[in-house]
């Protein structure tokens, strides 16, 4: 939860948590936010709970993500249980650790590959269809991308590799749009891109892919770009040429060295 999140109902009010979060259920809201917290939310972090409390609302009308969509329920069983794990963290971090009680579900199953710090508060979080796999073997990783509809890199990458890899097993990457990801996926073609690392941005590249048709052919294509094959082959061709036009200056010589290297 960014606090610049707001609900994909934004035009019908909801992405502000207008007609939502009514005067008792803010109560319940503050009321238990303190509680869980230890200390009373500030007035940003109240306005982006309720902004999150509308996106997780109308998401789960779509996607039955969560057990209800009823405000009271979404407060106790969804925020407040979150918020639970922040303290336990020892921080509230920028972004709120949620996955949900039934994230992933119906028709979207995750796996997640990978460890990191906040593993046991994500996995005490998730529902049956999220499966955490840890770190897993090259080639275990290469039968993951094969079988996946596509895989979600929501971090910042300088280069991009693992969206190289998901490609070259002919399969989308949905990417947040910074660093190596930019040149890597091919936004709409090869995959999608989303640019900010907030859950609204998240799920509108989710509803982006869903409505897109991705051909195998390109994708695979776009990753071998990124070959080492095709890596050597235009290095090579780059330093023959630059040898060919210095064998041609006068009075510079391409030392023998360099000649035996590239022979």
């Amino acid at each position: 939860m960014d606090g610049s999140a707001s609900g994909p109902g934004r035009a019908r009010g909801e992405g502000r948590g207008e007609g939502l979060i009514t005067g008792p259920r803010r109560a319940q809201l503050i009321r238990g936010a303190r509680v869980a917290l230890g200390r009373p939310l500030t007035a940003e972090e109240l306005s982006s709970l309720e902004r999150y409390l509308a996106l997780i609302a109308t998401w789960s009308r779509v996607h039955r993500l969560t057990g209800s969509t009823e405000p009271g329920w979404l407060i106790e069983h969804v925020i407040l249980d979150s918020l639970l794990f922040a303290r336990a963290l020892g921080r509230v971090p920028e972004t709120l650790l949620d996955i949900g009680p039934g994230a992933g579900a119906p028709g979207l199953p995750l796996k997640i590959v990978g460890e990191g710090r906040d593993r046991a508060a994500l996995m005490a979080q998730a529902g049956p269809t999220i499966e955490f796999l840890g770190q897993v073997p090259e080639d275990e990783k290469f039968h993951l991308y094969a079988r996946c509809r596509a895989a979600v890199f929501p971090a910042e990458d300088d280069f991009g590799i693992a969206q190289v890899e998901v490609q070259a097993a002919g399969r989308p990457a949905i990417a947040l749009a910074r660093g190596g990801a930019l040149d890597t996926v091919v936004d709409g073609v090869t995959g999608v891109l989303f640019p900010d690392q907030t859950v609204e941005s998240l799920i509108e590249a989710v509803r982006r892919f869903e409505r897109l048709h991705f051909s195998t052919g390109d994708i695979v294509r776009q990753a071998r770009r990124f070959s080492r094959a095709r890596f050597k082959e235009e290095m090579r061709d780059l330093i023959e040429r630059e040898l060919e036009a210095r064998r041609a200056m006068p009075g510079a010589p391409v030392s023998e060295e360099v000649q035996r290297v590239w022979s």
